[in-house]
């Protein structure tokens, strides 16, 4: 003859058979919080360097203007042509120049975000090795 268990032994035996799951779901959620964390930080690590690039490249917009509007003043006071072809030739060099040390620092400041947006990954993650990576995500 069967026995009947008792209400207590099957919530026990319910509950043991649930405890995988529930361990399971509980290492995903911590899980989840910690990428979410990490992708607000890496978010936030992102438009804090686009946001430094821009203020650079606006900068740099307003300082090439004055210059332009400078040169263009003493090109309009310049009579003598050799002068004139001199002044074109030294402001020619003077816009390369400045072009590529331009360069160097939008260069630098997008190597800095880069930077900065793979630390994210790095302050967020756990010692076990299961923190977020971008190249465990792009090879997914």
């Amino acid at each position: 003859m069967a026995t009947r268990k008792s209400e207590s032994q099957q919530t026990s035996d319910a509950a043991a058979m649930m405890a995988p799951f529930q361990d399971t779901m509980t290492s995903m959620q911590s899980q989840v919080a910690r990428m979410m964390t990490g992708n607000a930080e890496l978010a936030r690590r992102w438009m804090d360097g686009w946001s430094r690039v821009m203020t650079e490249l606006m900068d740099f917009s307003g300082r090439r203007l004055q210059d332009n509007l400078d040169t263009l003043e003493r090109a309009a006071r310049c009579n003598d042509p050799g002068e004139a072809l001199r002044m074109q030739m030294s402001g020619l060099e003077s816009t390369v120049r400045v072009y590529a040390d331009e360069a160097g620092r939008i260069y630098d400041l997008c190597s800095k975000t880069g930077q900065e947006c793979m630390d994210a990954f790095d302050d967020n993650g756990d010692a076990a090795g299961t923190k977020p990576s971008p190249s465990r995500h792009a090879a997914e």
